[in-house]
């Protein structure tokens, strides 16, 4: 089974950094999550809930949620 490659849009990956999710925590997400019950029409979702217990913005967080939207069939 080959592996699928991800690519990351530089106003992707600076997103990713202002919201502190990592390529990993995407992936796993991708791979792991549940589908995502508000996506558009013709795009598709996940979501999955990652253990956290770290601050983030002045706040202790039990949790960190990733949501993960794509439509495969985008042009690039």
């Amino acid at each position: 089974m080959s592996e699928s490659v991800i690519e990351i849009h530089p106003h992707l990956e600076a997103r990713m950094k202002e919201r502190g999710v990592s390529l990993e925590e995407i992936e796993r997400t991708l791979k792991s999550g549940w589908p995502a019950d508000d996506t558009k029409p013709g795009a598709y979702g996940k979501v999955y809930v990652f253990s956290y217990n770290r601050e983030w913005c002045g706040k202790v967080f039990g949790e960190k949620e990733v949501r993960v939207y794509y439509n495969p069939s985008a042009k690039r």
